[in-house]
């Protein structure tokens, strides 16, 4: 009763000090995570696949480290999602470019198209788009296959951050720091990132241009 009748009296300038609130506090811990994060002293690099035998697992496209001495490391992702949602941040390396899950989640929306014999109530968001076209581009996915990939987000969100981390960490050995190469940010609501600067990572135009998709 007493937060019934709270709600009922909140003026729209005390919920907007409340949203103000809690967008400034998330701001300020992503700042904070930032500014602790080791340097990025190698770079990563995505470049064409041009070993026939890896296509199946690893897709068209390769991602790899680059040392300070310009040594050249395959990550060997352990999961396509994994892979896909990494390639995804970097796209969007940038401050102001930082994602909590539902951000990513589909607009409910009867679409009117069926798959598998199960309509589809889910309409893309620009970011979704962007991870169905990784799916296309990478795996060769048809569109409808992609789409659904790229629902999956809503419940697989953390499962595909946390195994893109987990190929980092074995990749990525000392002195090199695999903590400036990580999607930062731990939690539900936490909106999460990647630090490293556009000039430390080059791919092919045919992946950046996934980043104009709206």
């Amino acid at each position: 009763m007493l937060c019934a009748k709270h709600i009922n009296t909140m003026t729209k300038e005390d919920s907007d000090e409340i949203v103000r609130e809690m967008v400034e506090a998330q701001e300020t811990r992503t700042d904070e995570i930032r500014k602790n994060l080791p340097p990025v002293k190698g770079r990563i690099e995505i470049a064409l696949n041009t070993d026939g035998k890896e296509l199946r697992d690893d897709g068209r496209y390769l991602v790899y480290f680059v040392n300070q001495k310009g040594q050249r490391v395959k990550i060997k992702f352990d999961s396509k999602q994994g892979k896909v949602i990494y390639i995804f941040y970097l796209l969007h390396p940038n401050i102001g470019e930082e994602f909590c899950a539902k951000d990513l989640w589909p607009r409910k929306k009867n679409t009117g198209f069926v798959f598998n014999g199960k309509p589809v109530i889910f309409e893309l968001n620009p970011y979704q788009k962007q991870i169905s076209k990784i799916w296309q581009e990478l795996y060769g996915y048809s569109v409808q296959e992609a789409e659904v990939e790229a629902e999956k987000i809503r419940t697989n969100y953390s499962d595909m951050r946390n195994k893109a981390n987990d190929s980092i960490r074995k990749c990525i050995l000392p002195p090199d720091d695999y903590k400036a190469y990580e999607i930062q940010g731990t939690g539900r609501n936490v909106k999460k990132f990647i630090n490293i600067p556009t000039n430390k990572i080059t791919m092919p135009e045919s992946i950046m241009n996934i980043r104009k998709i709206t």
